[in-house]
């Protein structure tokens, strides 16, 4: 018999991206093995949770949204509830797989997800949690299924993932002429974890500032894209061309990463200008990882967490 996981065929698009990134650097494929097939099940299950996000379960309020306020900001997951414990039943044992280390402590999350003492467990509350940044809260669940607080946190980033990219697709249309110029996301308040630069389009000048051409944030948990201006630090807001400053490998003109002297924190930066095509913006985040040890060796700190870039 099937399981979910088994049921769920990975996105080809991600696996030929994966693919083509494990010849073009032989020295990221222990990483891409373990990172490559979770990602291309993600893009898959998001696909399959579009159908379990009620109409209308995310507000799309225009003047919240002016204030600098996230659709996901103080919002109630209670309707994403079935939605999550779909990903809980089907990304749970593809996270067990992938990092067989782990495998004890993620069965003690699923049984606690899916026996939930007094509410401190249920997975829409502890979603709420992850994403106000409440880590008493996640230690105290995290305590309660005897695991370690970073593994409840690995799990519950694995599960709400393609929850919340399905929630980003079911908004996406309500959300077209917003314009929204902070550097966290619109929709779940997340840092980003990638910049891209595309083709300069009608944009005003401060979005262009700096030449050459539009720069989008990649968001870290729920993949929506934003614009946003080339000379602003995503964090801190900082403009100060004097405390900001990037770096790549020699002979490489496709990637880099962005550097805030101001807070200390770096955010990869990829031309999609240069690429051929645009493979999938977690594909090229995660080849990239070279650069976030090169940068952490140097000193800085990503601006938003992933776990490839937890990597010494």
């Amino acid at each position: 018999m099937q399981t979910e996981s088994q049921a769920i065929q990975p996105d080809p698009r991600v696996i030929e991206a994966v693919e083509a990134l494990s010849n073009r650097r032989p020295a990221l494929v222990p990483l891409l093995a373990a990172f490559g097939g979770l990602l291309a099940h993600k893009a898959a299950l998001a696909e399959r949770l579009a159908d379990s996000i009620p109409q209308g379960a995310v507000c799309v309020d225009p003047a919240r949204l002016a204030q600098g306020v996230p659709l996901l900001a103080g919002a109630d997951l209670s309707a994403l509830r079935e939605a999550l414990n779909k990903a809980v039943v089907v990304f749970l044992p593809l996270l067990a797989e992938a990092f067989p280390a782990l495998n004890i402590e993620l069965s003690h999350v699923a049984v606690g997800l899916d026996h939930p003492d007094q509410e401190r467990a249920d997975v829409a509350a502890l979603a709420r949690h992850l994403l106000d940044g409440n880590e008493e809260a996640l230690a105290q669940a995290a305590e309660g299924m005897n695991v370690p607080a970073g593994v409840l946190v690995f799990a519950l980033r694995g599960v709400l993932g393609p929850v919340l990219a399905a929630v980003d697709e079911s908004v996406r249309a309500r959300m077209t002429g917003i314009t929204w110029t902070k550097g966290f996301c619109p929709v779940c308040g997340s840092l980003p974890g990638l910049a891209a630069l595309s083709k300069v389009g009608d944009l005003g000048s401060e979005f262009l500032r700096g030449g050459g051409g539009q720069k989008h944030l990649h968001c870290s948990l729920c993949g929506h894209d934003w614009r946003i201006a080339r000379g602003m630090c995503p964090v801190c807001e900082n403009s100060d061309k004097d405390q900001r400053e990037y770096f790549r490998v020699e002979g490489e003109t496709v990637e880099k990463v962005d550097i805030c002297l101001k807070c200390g924190l770096y955010v990869p930066c990829v031309d999609l200008r240069e690429l051929g095509g645009e493979p999938p913006l977690e594909v090229l985040s995660l080849g990239m990882a070279h650069l976030d040890i090169l940068a952490r060796q140097k000193g800085y700190r990503p601006a938003a967490w992933l776990p490839w870039n937890q990597i010494d």
